[in-house]
């Protein structure tokens, strides 16, 4: 996740809790 969140310095912090959100349900629903 650190290395997403370091990778995605150019979206805007709702933008990167949006898809750090996003895709924590997807590792919680589908893993």
């Amino acid at each position: 996740i650190s290395l997403i969140r370091d990778r995605i310095d150019f979206l805007t912090p709702d933008d990167r809790q949006w898809l750090l959100r996003k895709t924590a349900e997807k590792v919680f629903f589908y893993a």
